[in-house]
């Protein structure tokens, strides 16, 4: 090759570079990140200890709502389909960044008894919360940006991401007393990570990100929790889910009212038995709604919810895969104070079998059967599967819980026979 067309190859590639940082490239979506935390802070720190606080949070939210906006319209007229196409990435990762960072950059603090509508602290409660209330300006201003939202996502998309409960899902929260606000699973010791969680998530995360490795998109998870909102920031600090999750991961919380929260508290009778713990079915709603919510936020993901089987998951995710049919649900059957499965075979097939649910809805009682569901699904390849059995493995050996429970859960081959999540001890 001559040292002309070489001058030309490297001249032409730096300006295609030079290109793709001006029309919105590698660096653009953390540039325009940084502006909205400026406008943010800029306008919510004016008249700080006056009685006008709450208005300027207001203010500060319908600037970004319009920062948002005018960037929503540049996309949407771009004639050129490559630096659309690039403009719609950057768009996405932007979206990231002020669903699972801008809570923390902006220093936004929960503890409410009752969390005002109008203080929303990331992407959901940005656009969710604009005002005060629901009046019809609110309305057509969140329609408008949602609109904006759906025609400037990436086209033809189906990015797997996973959208986790708190207990009896990450770490097993069971009450005492028959007082259950968290969690009923006994399969674990209390508050301590599921064998192996640890590794699936490292390993989910590393297969989506070499399979979308050329499109530069930012993977990480998202929390669907019952947690009240004003206990979020107390959440967002917990060792445990920073451990699993990184330091960045987004959090969908339930009631903004802890007083709400409460009033959804019940006493429960089953089999003889009184238990204290939050209604099943508003539970299930409040995730459903959240849900619904964060669909609209990113058309780009295929949502893969997992949930136990104690309090509402259920619930909400057959209602998801009802409304979504890019959706999966993988539920974990937990382990009673009885140290006994909640749902047997015949249960679990009861579910897995309604038309809408096949193929669709799974089951898993730890996290080595819900990857090799995953492997099923290529959602993570053989290998990976095999690290994340070799980490359960280790915990167990390491640390064993209680034998009778660790046998039925873990230790569960017939022979030379293996079930799924079944290991050879």
């Amino acid at each position: 090759m001559s040292y002309y067309y070489k001058y030309i190859k490297y001249k032409n590639k730096y300006l295609v570079l030079k290109n793709y940082d001006m029309i919105g490239g590698i660096l653009s979506y953390q540039k325009e990140y940084d502006k909205i935390i400026t406008i943010y802070k800029d306008e919510k720190d004016k008249k700080k200890f006056s009685e006008n606080a709450e208005e300027n949070i207001i203010k500060a939210k319908r600037k970004v709502i319009d920062y948002l906006s005018s960037i929503i319209n540049q996309i949407n007229i771009e004639k050129n389909k490559i630096r659309k196409a690039l403009l719609k990435k950057d768009f996405l990762n932007l979206r990231i960044l002020m669903d699972n960072k801008f809570m923390k950059d902006i220093n936004c603090q929960y503890a409410y008894i009752d969390t005002p509508k109008k203080y929303g602290c990331d992407l959901l409660e940005l656009i969710y919360n604009i005002l005060s209330c629901e009046t019809a300006e609110e309305i057509k201003l969140r329609n408008a940006i949602l609109t904006g939202i759906a025609s400037c996502s990436l086209e033809k998309s189906s990015i797997p991401h996973i959208m986790t409960d708190i207990d009896d899902t990450i770490y097993p929260y069971p009450g005492t007393l028959g007082i259950n606000l968290a969690g009923s699973d006994f399969s674990w010791k209390k508050k301590e990570l599921y064998p192996g969680i640890k590794k699936f998530y490292e390993e989910f995360n590393n297969n989506i990100k070499n399979i979308y490795k050329d499109y530069g998109i930012i993977i990480y998870n998202t929390i669907l929790s019952a947690t009240p909102t004003a206990l979020k920031s107390h959440k967002l600090e917990d060792n445990n889910l920073k451990e699993v999750l990184g330091a960045n991961f987004s959090f969908l919380s339930g009631e903004d009212s802890k007083k709400k929260a409460i009033s959804n508290i019940s006493i429960k009778k089953e089999e003889g038995k009184r238990t204290i713990e939050p209604d099943a079915e508003n539970v299930g709603n409040k995730k459903f709604e959240k849900f619904l919510k964060y669909k609209t936020l990113f058309p780009e993901y295929k949502l893969l919810f997992i949930g136990d089987n104690g309090q509402g998951d259920l619930i909400a995710g057959e209602r998801m895969l009802i409304t979504d049919e890019k959706c999966m649900v993988f539920i974990h059957n937990i382990i009673n104070k009885d140290f006994n499965f909640k749902f047997d075979e015949k249960t679990i097939n009861t579910y897995i079998t309604k038309p809408i649910n096949t193929c669709r809805l799974f089951f898993f009682k730890n996290y080595y059967e819900l990857s090799q569901i995953f492997l099923s699904l290529s959602l993570l390849d053989k290998d990976s599967v095999d690290r994340i059995k070799d980490s359960v493995k280790s915990t167990l050996v390491k640390d064993e819980y209680d034998v009778n429970i660790v046998n039925k859960n873990y230790y569960c081959c017939e022979d030379d026979n293996c079930k799924l999540g079944c290991i050879k001890k």
